[in-house]
C-alpha cells in the first residue's frame, strides 16, 4: 500500500514550484505557531562522520604542536590569480576557466572564491608581523573552489584542504 500523498498545484499558483514551497504553504495555513521547534529524532545525532573525526584529530595534533588555526574568508581578490601555482588537477583547465567568480560579491574587491588556502594564510601571517608577532605558526582547514568545464557548460566544485 502506498502511503505517499500526491498534490496538484493549481495553474494560477506560479509561486509554488518545489516541494519546499508546498510545505511552506501548508505551514502557513495550518499556523506556524503549531510547528514544534525541536528537531526530529535521529540515530545519527551527536555523532561525527569518520572524515570529520580525522579532520578534528589532525587539527588537535597541529594545535598541540603549537600551531594556531587561522579562519579566513573563502573569497579573495582577483589580484591573487597569478601569485600562486594551482593544484595540478585544477590547472589543467584553461587560464580563466578554473576560477569561480562571484557576480554579486559581499566585498567588492574580493570577487573570487579561493582556489588555494595560501592567500588567506599569508595575509594572516602579514597581519601578525605588522602587529609585532614574529613567531607565527598557522594552519587552516578549509574549502577551495574551482570550475570543472566540459564543452559549453561549467560546474562549480569544491574540495576540503588543510
Amino acid at each position: 500500500m502506498d502511503d505517499a500523498l500526491r498534490f496538484v498545484v493549481p495553474t494560477w499558483r506560479v509561486d509554488i514550484d518545489r516541494e519546499v514551497d508546498l510545505v511552506e504553504e501548508i505551514a502557513r495555513h495550518a499556523g506556524y505557531d503549531k510547528i514544534g521547534s525541536e528537531l526530529p529524532p535521529s540515530n545519527m545525532s551527536g555523532e561525527y562522520q569518520s572524515a570529520e573525526l580525522k579532520r578534528r584529530a589532525l587539527r588537535c595534533a597541529l594545535k598541540s604542536c603549537g600551531f594556531q588555526e587561522a579562519i579566513n574568508f573563502s573569497f579573495i581578490e582577483t589580484g591573487h590569480d597569478d601569485d600562486f601555482e594551482l593544484i595540478p588537477d585544477f590547472a589543467a583547465q584553461s587560464a580563466e576557466a578554473h576560477f569561480v567568480t562571484l557576480k554579486n560579491p559581499i566585498i567588492e574587491e574580493a570577487s573570487r572564491m579561493r582556489p588555494t588556502l595560501l592567500p588567506g594564510l599569508l595575509e594572516s601571517a602579514r597581519h601578525n608581523f605588522n602587529h609585532g608577532v614574529r613567531d607565527v605558526g598557522l594552519f587552516e582547514s578549509g574549502r577551495i573552489f574551482y570550475k570543472l568545464c566540459a564543452r559549453a557548460s561549467c560546474l562549480m566544485s569544491a574540495r576540503d584542504l588543510l
